[in-house]
């Protein structure tokens, strides 16, 4: 496959900023080599970057989509076009006879337009998931009276270091006497669909070249990789950081369970003496509320600290702006943002929006485009409450303020040494501790201790295994 290096080096131009040599490298690959990718690489590695060049470059023939709603709705510029589960029709528990028969969506099946699927967070699938996928892509390759014989290529991106799939003891052995492994890149599919594995190694959310700022990073490498030597170090290290309660009531709090954290919330609502007002969402009869990208209501009131879900630069305001609330009504909320300029949020429409495949002439060639049809529609006021998260939903964030870590008291230790929960909080504490952009922001609940630091042995091998190759 040759590059067309005219049409990619204006998009190279058009950037405001310069390739790290892993993207270029990353690109020459992908654009010249055929079959199926995996591009692995730790929050603020660039990945994001490479897919919009690929957007740009591959236009109309190639999809994006995520494994959730949320990442769905994170893909930059409004690519995604929802989940893989909605795009090839997947189960969301143990495939049955069925569900093998259904077909995946119309973009997929109507017409031969797509060449590519991309698939962020892919390491939150199974080996079913991905022998599913498989076995759709197959189905539509196959050439029949609407579209031609073709090779749709994979390219599943993410960080097989950060969150598991969710599967259950039991579920684990079926998928391993099915597939050969639960994980789908240690699968018999994985090895069948021989997919080229590419590493973004560098991180960009913590910087400084002082001395902590290096023993940070330092520290978060041990973390990631469960580098078990170093956990006398770096637990001294960061305990230092222990404070209890002694923090600010402003503070972004981040703990294991649902639990902790709604009573986090409940008791930074209570101490605010104004009036609250709850949103609560409100979906059309069509719409899938399984890939709702955010929580089902939300409670506020004037002067609380919030965060917002969605971009609206028209409004002044993006996805992760920190606002405090000035005046809330049923319609929405005014807030202050960081630097002092007042701004509205209001009642958001989350589209479900199917892609589809239609003809246009452009310079006198019909060609084929892609379009998006609208399905249904969710309607929220689109933050959540700055006060508290758990581990799992605070993934792919960027905190730069004070961070409250919980991993829980000596008593619940429970949680994370129970035979029945083995991964629980696996890659926790690397997620906890790396939304923080400085260690001066990391404050701690309760006091680190070794069983909270828990790893994927089986990834961590996975990583360095293309690492070294």
């Amino acid at each position: 496959m040759g590059i067309d290096h005219d049409k990619l080096n204006k998009i190279l131009e058009g950037l405001p900023y310069t390739l790290t040599q892993e993207q270029s490298e990353f690109l020459n690959l992908f654009l010249t080599t055929k079959g199926h990718c995996s591009l692995l690489g730790s929050g603020g590695s660039g990945k994001s970057t490479i897919m919009w060049i690929l957007k740009l470059y591959y236009e109309d023939e190639i999809v994006f989509a995520a494994s959730t709603g949320t990442a769905s709705e994170e893909l930059p510029n409004n690519i995604g076009c929802g989940t893989g589960h909605s795009l090839f029709n997947m189960p969301r528990d143990f495939a049955i006879d069925s569900d093998w028969k259904k077909r995946p969506s119309d973009i997929l099946t109507k017409t031969d337009l797509i060449k590519i699927v991309v698939l962020d967070e892919g390491y939150c699938y199974n080996s079913q998931d991905l022998a599913f996928i498989k076995h759709q892509i197959d189905k539509v390759n196959k050439r029949s009276k609407n579209r031609s014989r073709r090779d749709i290529r994979l390219l599943l991106v993410g960080d097989c270091l950060q969150r598991l799939p969710i599967v259950s003891t039991k579920g684990k052995k079926l998928l391993t006497e099915e597939y050969g492994h639960w994980l789908m890149f240690r699968s018999r599919v994985w090895k069948d669909m021989k997919f080229t594995v590419k590493v973004f190694s560098e991180g960009k959310r913590q910087k400084g070249e002082e001395p902590k700022d290096i023993w940070f990073r330092k520290a978060l490498k041990v973390l990631r990789f469960g580098l078990t030597e170093h956990y006398p170090i770096i637990l001294k290290g960061f305990n230092k950081k222990f404070v209890g309660s002694n923090h600010s009531d402003d503070a972004i709090y981040i703990a294991p369970t649902n639990k902790k954290v709604n009573v986090y919330n409940e008791n930074y609502l209570n101490k605010n003496p104004n009036i609250k007002i709850t949103f609560k969402v409100k979906f059309d009869k069509k719409y899938t509320t399984k890939d709702f990208p955010m929580d089902w209501e939300v409670t506020l009131a004037e002067g609380v600290k919030f965060i917002t879900l969605v971009n609206n630069p028209d409004e002044g305001w993006f996805n992760g702006t920190i606002l405090t609330a000035t005046n809330v009504s049923s319609e929405g909320v005014y807030a202050i943002k960081e630097d002092g300029e007042e701004v509205f949020v209001g009642i958001h429409e989350f589209k479900e929006e199917e892609l589809y495949a239609d003809t246009v002439t452009k310079a006198g060639v019909e060609q084929l485009v892609q379009k998006r049809r609208h399905k249904a529609s969710a309607f929220m006021l689109p933050v959540k409450l700055c006060a508290g998260f758990t581990f799992a939903r605070c993934q792919g964030r960027t905190i730069d303020q004070e961070l409250v870590l919980d991993f829980g008291s000596q008593r619940e230790s429970w949680l994370y040494e129970n035979k029945n929960m083995e991964d629980f909080m696996v890659a926790g504490a690397y997620v906890g501790f790396s939304r923080a952009t400085n260690i001066d922001h990391i404050k701690l609940r309760n006091p680190l201790r070794p069983e909270h630091i828990k790893v994927c042995r089986e990834s961590v091998n996975f990583w360095f295994e293309n690492i070294n190759k």
